[in-house]
C-alpha cells in the first residue's frame, strides 16, 4: 500500500534538528572534555566539575541522535507511532533530568540560553509529527 503519512514533514524536521544539534553536542563535548581541567580554573560552575558536565552532555545528545534517527527513519510508517511517541516521552523525562543533574547554572555560565527555545520547539514539531500519524494510523 503506498502512503504518505501526513506527519511525514513536520518528523523529517525534528528529526533531523536533533540529529544536527546532537552531532553537534558530542563535538563540542569531546573538545570541551578534553580541555576541562583548563575550564574547572578559569570558571567555575556551582554544582559539578566541567569534567563531569562533558561525560553527561554527550549520554543526552546519543539520545536525542537515536531519538532523529528513528524519527527520520519511521517518519511514513504509522505503525511505528507508538515506538516514536514513547521515544519522546523518554526523551522529555531524560530532558528534565538532565536539566536538574547539570543545572541551569551550566547553560547560563555557557551562555546557551538560546539552546532552550530549540530544546522546546524540536520536541513540540516532532509532537506534531507523530499526532498526525497517529490519527492516519487508527484509520487503517
Amino acid at each position: 500500500m503506498d502512503r504518505t503519512a501526513p506527519g511525514k514533514n513536520f518528523l523529517i524536521i525534528a528529526g533531523t534538528l536533533y540529529i544536527i544539534f546532537a552531532v553537534f553536542n558530542i563535538s563540542w563535548s569531546m573538545i570541551g572534555f578534553a580541555t576541562a581541567d583548563y575550564w574547572n580554573e578559569v570558571m567555575l560552575m556551582a554544582n559539578m566539575s566541567w569534567r563531569t558536565y562533558y561525560i553527561i552532555t554527550p549520554l543526552y545528545s546519543l539520545y536525542t541522535l537515536f531519538m532523529g534517527i528513528a524519527a527520520v527513519k519511521y517518519c511514513n510508517v504509522p505503525e511505528k507511532v507508538g515506538f516514536l511517541l514513547s521515544l519522546l516521552i523518554a526523551g522529555f523525562v531524560i530532558f528534565v533530568a538532565y536539566m536538574i543533574l547539570i543545572g541551569f547554572a551550566a547553560y547560563s555560565g555557557l551562555g546557551m540560553f538560546w539552546m532552550l527555545p530549540i530544546e522546546f520547539v524540536v520536541p513540540v514539531l516532532y509532537l506534531i509529527g507523530v499526532l498526525k500519524n497517529r490519527a492516519v494510523r487508527d484509520l487503517y
